[in-house]
């Protein structure tokens, strides 16, 4: 399942990202494999999704989302 798929208000569990270049961007922003959150809201019309891990909210393209694979919680 990737980040996208997940409905709001649901925990995961990040596994990894597929894009070399993306999981280099999400680590320097604090997403890293193991690193457990919650969808806070997906915005309409494509827009981006909210995430929450621990105090941080992070906003991520949609079609950045699917590209990190998740175990939903």
């Amino acid at each position: 399942m990737n980040l996208s798929e997940i409905k709001k208000d649901g925990q995961f569990e990040v596994l990894g990202v597929e894009s070399d270049e993306l999981r280099e961007r999400l680590t320097e922003m604090g997403v890293y494999r193991g690193l457990r959150g919650k969808l806070v809201r997906h915005l309409p019309f494509g827009g981006p999704v909210i995430l929450q891990a621990g105090e941080s909210l992070f906003a991520l393209r949609r079609e950045d989302a699917q590209w990190i694979q998740i175990l939903e919680l």
